[in-house]
């Protein structure tokens, strides 16, 4: 059998020091190269921490983070804050908003979809008026118009 060799440009993943991530998304061990499982649309690896814990992860947003993503266009704190002009929310410091209602999420959550990153909260309609589900700090979700949010951030 023969063994392949590490890529070039590969880095060591920070809690997983015996793999190494390559440019192009593959995990690496010992020469070798992982199997990947193909899941929701995305690729996951699944290797060991150094404490002996299995770990789970999208290779391609651990790509993104190893070696820096220069055409990312996720939003920061800095740009929802300054650029877009959004002000944070008295009743809920988590969120900011805008003066015409759109409602950016400003203390990412550390799980789920959008772990790690800002975004901008969707929209409901009901009975001719906009809503958005928020989330205080112990995780209870309220249901608030975005009339009401800009009123908040108006006075």
């Amino acid at each position: 059998m023969t063994q392949m060799n590490t890529p070039e440009g590969a880095i060591p993943l920070k809690s997983a020091i015996k793999y190494v991530i390559a440019p192009d998304g593959n995990i690496w061990r010992d020469g070798k190269s992982l199997r990947q499982q193909f899941k929701n649309g995305r690729w996951y690896a699944q290797v060991y921490r150094d404490d002996g814990r299995k770990w789970v992860f999208d290779s391609d947003k651990m790509v993104a983070e190893a070696f820096g993503d220069p055409t990312s266009d996720h939003l920061t704190r800095e740009d929802i804050l300054g650029h877009i002009g959004a002000r944070i929310i008295p009743e809920w410091p988590r969120y900011a908003a805008t003066s015409y209602g759109a409602v950016y999420c400003i203390s990412p959550p550390v799980r789920g979809r959008h772990a790690g990153r800002c975004y901008a909260l969707s929209t409901r309609l009901r009975r001719d008026r906009t809503y958005v589900t928020l989330y205080d700090d112990i995780g209870r979700r309220r249901y608030v118009s975005t009339d009401a949010i800009v009123d908040m951030i108006s006075s």
